[in-house]
């Protein structure tokens, strides 16, 4: 399956940028390619985007910093977008998203989904920077994972 990975520096702490990220709420400040609100359903994530609602959750692990974002239509159906967040030194954060180009999604609309990160990367780097984010609840042990393979949907990231 083809990816891409994408990295930003980001100079804030490891703590605060995983914070941050792990936060769904967070997502329409930074993410604004694919989101442009969330709202709480039933104790569920749903993030609006422009290909209709669709149910987000962060399983996150603040000792590795791995957040797994996992978007989809149902919970039986979730695609995975692992994020990995790691202290550097001087203080400054390195992050990096991979993106999967799911089998039935077409080369060009990949293409597009891949620009759109970048430009989401940009804007958290300009988001990031003196925020005080909110602690996510998401940063608990979960047993439940997202870990079935990204089906098409149109969105450029989590």
């Amino acid at each position: 399956m083809k990816h891409i990975t994408e990295s930003v520096w980001l100079d804030q702490p490891k703590d605060v940028v995983f914070d941050f990220l792990a936060n769904v709420e967070n997502l329409p400040l930074w993410a604004t390619e694919y989101c442009s609100g969330v709202r709480q359903e039933n104790g569920r994530h749903i993030v609006e985007t422009s290909f209709g609602p669709m149910l987000t959750r962060h399983d996150a692990d603040r000792r590795t910093g791995v957040i797994d974002m996992c978007s989809g239509l149902d919970e039986s159906d979730m695609a995975l977008f692992p994020v990995r967040v790691i202290a550097m030194p001087n203080g400054r954060t390195l992050v990096s998203f991979t993106f999967f180009q799911p089998p039935d999604l077409p080369d060009d609309i990949f293409a597009r989904q891949h620009e759109s990160l970048k430009k989401e990367l940009a804007e958290l780097e300009s988001v990031i920077v003196g925020h005080a984010p909110r602690r996510s609840s998401a940063c608990v042990e979960r047993s439940e994972r997202c870990d079935s393979p990204p089906k098409a949907r149109g969105s450029a990231s989590p």
